[in-house]
């Protein structure tokens, strides 16, 4: 099976649904982010579940990181989210 790069996914705006819709971040209003940024870190086959895990220390900005749940490993990494 061939790899895609995490760029396919972000640019498909994967990454930022996990975060936007997060309830404790932005409750029902999406359109207060304002920032987000993160480092690829391992690349992903289509179809492979991944899971958010979200630190959110004081009131700005949330520190995420996506995790392959097959592996355990890291595909997108010291991710940060800012909103208004």
């Amino acid at each position: 099976m061939e790899k895609i790069d995490l760029n396919q996914l972000i640019g498909a705006k994967m990454e930022p649904r996990h975060l936007e819709y997060n309830d404790s971040l932005t409750p029902g209003e999406p359109e207060r982010m304002t920032r987000m940024a993160a480092a690829m870190s391992s690349p992903l086959l289509p179809g492979t579940p991944v899971e958010t895990h979200i630190w959110k220390m004081g009131d700005r900005p949330a520190y995420f990181r996506l995790v392959d749940q097959e592996t355990g490993k890291a595909v997108l990494n010291r991710g940060e989210f800012e909103w208004k």
